[in-house]
């Protein structure tokens, strides 16, 4: 005859067992989260080095085809170096009617010139009301057109040094000159490097931003991706980006960029890296 087997018995979880599992899920959401937001961190870290290295490019042969010349950050028609480039880099003219896009620039949006860590910025985050302190700032320090009347101009002839195609060929090394920055302005000069992070901008309102941008990048949120005149481009901590003697971040005390040349005490670094002269 048969044997009769018992039905198996189905035994669900224990609250006890439930428990133990939620918990280890949580320690590894808790382990792994860290680094998941690290390495989302790090990949927009390199989008935006990728932006700055296409940018950089884009310059180099706008230079070419322009007797060797940048463009100037903003002409005296608003028209900034964005709407310059804009068909080197998306092989279409830029056909926009209204260059400030309203005033606030808002056809940079999720364009190659905006960073993707913006929202980081130090300044106010992502900014709506002017896109392009979402992005990039040309180094205005370096040697231009208008020649004396803009290089070694004191800086209240700041408009001047805006406004005035560049000569990168002027530089001495290329591979030591600044072309292009994070920043929270279209462009940045010299002194927007000083001895602390509360020293930089110091008591001057329109300076470039280059420090309103800090937070975007690296692990301690204090770097920026910098493109130089040779093509390259690098991670540049706070730290490692060449200053100026402390006396010469006061109002009234700084230096144009022809005097950051000639006055005694300024590293050789420091003149290489903003204006391209050590002379």
């Amino acid at each position: 005859m048969p044997v009769a087997i018992p039905p198996r018995v189905r035994r669900g979880f224990t609250i006890i067992e439930l428990l133990v599992v939620i918990g280890i899920i949580a320690i590894l959401i808790g382990i792994l989260l860290p680094a998941l937001m690290q390495a989302r961190r790090q990949a927009k870290d390199l989008a935006c080095e990728s932006n700055v290295r296409q940018i950089s490019q884009a310059l180099l042969i706008y230079a070419t085809e322009n007797q060797g010349l940048f463009p100037p950050a903003q002409d005296s028609l608003l028209v900034t170096w964005h709407v310059r480039i804009w068909p080197l880099l998306y092989h279409t003219p830029f056909t926009a009617t209204d260059v400030s896009g309203g005033g606030t620039y808002s056809y940079l949006t999720n364009t190659i010139f905006e960073c993707p860590q913006a929202d980081l910025s130090r300044e106010g985050g992502y900014n709506q009301n002017d896109h392009r302190k979402n992005g990039y700032a040309l180094n205005i320090s370096i040697p231009g057109t208008n020649g004396n009347a803009g290089f070694y101009a004191s800086p209240a002839y700041q408009a001047i040094r805006v406004r005035e195609y560049k000569r990168p060929y002027k530089v001495k090394c290329g591979a030591q000159t600044m072309m292009l920055t994070d920043a929270v302005e279209f462009y940045v000069e010299y002194y927007d490097r000083g001895s602390a992070l509360n020293s930089m901008d110091a008591g001057f309102s329109y300076g470039g931003g280059m420090l309103g941008a800090l937070g975007r990048h690296a692990r301690e949120k204090d770097a920026w991706n910098v493109a130089f005149l040779d093509g390259s481009v690098r991670l540049m901590h706070f730290n490692d980006v060449p200053g100026t003697p402390s006396q010469y971040y006061l109002v009234g005390a700084r230096l144009s960029p022809g005097q950051l040349i000639s006055t005694p005490g300024i590293p050789d670094a420091t003149k290489l890296f903003w204006p391209g002269q050590d002379y």
